[in-house]
């Protein structure tokens, strides 16, 4: 019985552990001896947007910033381009740009020393400018102006027209499509590793097996790959780990569903397996809730993603989620 047990806790590690073992990109400020450290893209025609898009990323803060931090960028004064970014107070904030600069700025504050997902869209057909935190809609604004793309560099940490960098920030699964994506989508798709085929996607940075060159690689189909300016130190540990999810959910978890995703209050487990324990983790790997039913309330935790281990009779499954 030690044994079995044993062995199950050593897998549910195993599968934590991978999840963790990721790699993201570093962005820092220019400062002595270093030079600051960003990707630059080329500006090609898929992404160049005249109808509506989708920005989204998982960005780390350590410590509060009294500055503006840019994550995805491209713009030159109101020449047309795209943003995403945070505010001085912390906030998402995006802009769509067309003969102007329409912007708006979400009201929730990211949480330092701890991965948060940061999205924006827009489409011209409603006029709508949204920024979303962790998979929730957090400001919409109606700019009702045409967007176009007129510049050459898009910019992945720095700023879009005079590639400033303010602060020292980690950065993983840069996403962008040429569709506007809806909440439930964002919510859905945000905790999961793409194909790269998924339609709309014209830029995906995942940061895995990059090596020490200096460029970064496109998961889509469209090509278009990053060169990383100052290339001194560019990988930490990121978010999760696409490579090792698809090798240790694909099977058991296929098997198994958890739902609400995104939660609030209560969450269910709806499994074809024998459910024997149940297991939460932080993204810092701490266990923060243990149950042996298939539904139980998560109200106490603190809102961000967190990592479900379900033990069952076939093995382990591990899942991730959202709290609101």
């Amino acid at each position: 019985m030690k044994k079995i047990l044993l062995s199950t806790f050593l897998l549910s590690t195993s599968i934590l552990s991978a999840q963790l073992d990721s790699t993201s990109f570093s962005v820092y400020p220019a400062s002595t001896p270093l030079q600051a450290q960003y990707i630059t893209v080329p500006i090609t025609s898929s992404l160049q947007f005249t109808s509506e898009f989708t920005l989204e990323c998982w960005v780390y803060v350590p410590n509060s910033s009294s500055q503006e931090i840019h994550l995805i960028e491209t713009y030159f004064g109101n020449n047309g381009g795209y943003v995403l970014r945070l505010t001085q107070a912390n906030t998402v904030k995006a802009f769509a740009m067309g003969a102007s600069q329409p912007v708006t700025s979400g009201t929730s504050v990211v949480t330092t020393g701890e991965w948060n997902h940061v999205a924006a869209t827009y489409s011209t057909a409603t006029g709508n400018l949204k920024v979303y935190l962790n998979g929730v809609l957090d400001g919409t604004t109606t700019p009702g102006s045409a967007i176009y793309t007129n510049t050459t560099t898009l910019k992945i940490g720095a700023r879009g027209d005079d590639s400033d960098v303010n602060d020292d920030i980690l950065m993983d699964e840069v996403r962008i499509w040429n569709v506007a994506l809806t909440e439930s989508e964002i919510a859905s798709n945000m905790s999961n590793c793409l194909t790269g085929n998924e339609t709309g996607l014209v830029l995906y940075f995942d940061f895995e097996n990059e090596g020490t060159i200096g460029a970064v690689t496109d998961r889509s189909s469209s090509n278009n790959n990053g060169t990383i300016v100052n290339n001194i130190n560019p990988f930490e540990n990121g978010v999760f780990e696409c490579s090792s999810l698809a090798i240790n959910e694909n099977e058991n978890s296929m098997k198994m569903t958890i739902y609400p995703n995104p939660a609030s209050t209560v969450l269910a487990i709806e499994s074809k397996m024998k459910i024997e324990s149940v297991h939460i983790f932080d993204l810092n790997g701490t266990l923060v809730q243990t149950e042996t039913s298939n539904e139980f309330s998560v109200a106490h935790l603190e809102g961000g993603m967190y990592i479900v281990n379900v033990t069952t009779n076939e093995g382990v499954a591990s899942q991730r989620f959202v709290k609101h």
